[in-house]
């Protein structure tokens, strides 16, 4: 099957037609999906469509040449499936019992060779990523929290405007945020600047 897909690599790279058709039909055979005699103006039998649109390169992740949604993971509907590594799982490896994910050993999200997949739940696809350090979660505190109302000027207007002896409720309306906040940076539980 590699000599075929590595022959079908250098079909596409010369762009010939009739060869890449030829081997994408041996490809077909080899992995057991019957290719279908279809005249040019049909439609290709879905296994057949499926494998047009991969791209064999110089690595062993099988590409995907087809639509891509914006997480760059291949598009491909089939029987209830939507993405283009699900397709490829179930085409080559079976089901995919309820619940369970398809992940990527390879961490390419348009890849859908079959060996580079696997099933997980969404615990272990996060644990996965975290253990390869491909997550974004890392604590912004004070004005770097996109989400934060105030500044350090803002904070330290507050505890001298609380030393000054004005009610943490009143601080609480005048900067519009909760009373909870105000006692919190008040009591140095937040803000530590």
């Amino acid at each position: 099957m590699q000599k075929i897909a590595q022959s079908f690599v250098k079909a596409q790279k010369v762009k010939d037609k009739n060869q890449e058709t030829v081997l994408l039909h041996q490809l077909s055979t080899v992995m057991g999906l019957r290719p279908k005699k279809t005249n040019q103006n049909a439609a290709l039998p879905m296994p057949q469509r499926f494998i047009s649109k991969l791209i064999f390169g110089a690595t062993d992740c099988w590409l995907w040449n087809g639509s891509r949604n914006r997480g760059d993971y291949g598009t491909f509907p089939y029987q209830g499936e939507s993405k283009a590594h699900r397709v490829s799982y179930r085409l080559f490896k079976g089901s995919i019992p309820t619940g369970m994910k398809v992940l990527h050993r390879c961490d390419v999200p348009s890849c859908v060779n079959p060996d580079h997949l696997f099933l997980g739940t969404q615990k272990d696809n996060v644990l996965d990523m975290v253990q390869k350090k491909r997550h974004r979660c890392v604590p912004k505190h004070g004005e770097q929290n996109p989400m934060a109302k105030l500044t350090v000027d803002l904070v330290n207007k507050i505890r001298s405007m609380a030393q000054d002896g004005i009610k943490q409720n009143l601080l609480a309306k005048e900067f519009a945020v909760s009373p909870m906040t105000i006692s919190r940076i008040v009591n140095r539980e937040s803000w530590n600047a």
